[in-house]
């Protein structure tokens, strides 16, 4: 098992006028690599997670890859 520190970490944001939606890439206790989505509206506490395992950092890099292209096409900015 590879051992990787928490600058290895990633996280991004994407906001509309009234949604956000965030992606988180890190590893676990048992060295699994997991990409952590939450999502939601403004100023509500309506919203979601979901939490993906993969087996390598690259692995979930590329998941959180599409994710960025797919937000990108529902209108989504990246937030800074």
């Amino acid at each position: 098992m590879n051992s990787y520190t928490t600058e290895q970490w990633h996280a991004s944001r994407w906001e509309t006028s009234s949604r956000y939606y965030e992606v988180h890439v890190q590893q676990d206790l048992w060295g699994e690599w997991q990409v952590v989505r939450t999502w939601g509206g403004k100023g509500s506490r309506r919203g979601g997670m979901k939490a993906e395992v993969y087996a390598s950092r690259e692995e979930a890099c590329a998941r959180v890859t599409e994710v960025a292209r797919h937000r990108r096409q529902r209108g989504y900015e990246r937030a800074a």
